[in-house]
């Protein structure tokens, strides 16, 4: 049996397998798909897959322990906390739910305290177009944080950028459905901004899900019925 002690010496920073001072020693001038990144699954669980509670304070660890990819899931969750009607969670579990708005304002707030490279958004979007604008709104709100690039798909550019170029930004990944509206758009809260009315423009991998979500396979592009409705 490991005692606490032990237990304690494995987890500590004296028996890490890497430096503890930070200090990049790599060329960071390489694009940014030709790097292993840290990055963290389910960054809002702080337990059980099934039934455990999300935090954001997981968040706040993993972007202190020097995770540069975290992830959020976005599900259509009518008024359940606060107003707030995309709520992150484990999609068809009992785990605890958090507000979209406020993961986003953790994210913003400890992105750069550890490191001034990129902090990568991975996006598992279950949500309706209405719920999409809300989300770019809130991703606007990032202000000069957010890289608004489309990285993938840029005809003047035959790679990504580096970690240099994207130093203090932060980077969205994900798909973006295309699903019918469940309601109009004059049930989003709050007052409707230019902001609310546009959509973020990505792309990701391949990729599928399992018990009911829906699958998405190849990259995606995002768009709204108005083309021009993009984060300017």
């Amino acid at each position: 049996m490991i005692t606490i002690s032990t237990h304690s010496f494995l987890r500590s920073q004296d028996n890490t397998a890497t430096s503890q001072e930070h200090i990049v020693y790599q060329d960071m001038d390489q694009p940014l798909s030709h790097y292993f990144i840290n990055s963290s699954h389910n960054t809002y669980l702080e337990g059980h897959q099934l039934n455990g509670r999300s935090s954001c304070e997981a968040y706040i660890r993993a972007l202190l322990q020097g995770c540069r990819c975290v992830e959020i899931d976005c599900w259509d969750g009518g008024l359940p906390i606060g107003g707030e009607r995309i709520i992150v969670y484990h999609g068809y579990t009992l785990t605890s739910k958090l507000a979209f708005s406020d993961v986003v304002k953790t994210v913003e707030e400890y992105s750069f305290h550890t490191s001034a490279f990129p902090v990568i958004i991975s996006i598992e979007n279950h949500c309706n177009l209405v719920n999409q604008r809300q989300m770019a709104a809130v991703f606007n709100g990032l202000g000069t944080l957010l890289c608004k690039e489309n990285l993938v798909e840029q005809e003047n550019r035959e790679h990504m950028p580096s970690p240099n170029e994207l130093k203090r930004k932060i980077v969205l990944k994900g798909s973006f459905n295309d699903i019918g509206e469940d309601y109009s758009t004059s049930q989003i809260p709050g007052p409707v901004t230019s902001a609310q009315d546009s959509s973020v423009v990505t792309s990701s991998q391949a990729r599928s899900q399992t018990n009911g979500a829906e699958e998405f396979d190849g990259e995606r592009r995002v768009y709204n019925e108005d083309e021009s409705d993009k984060i300017e």
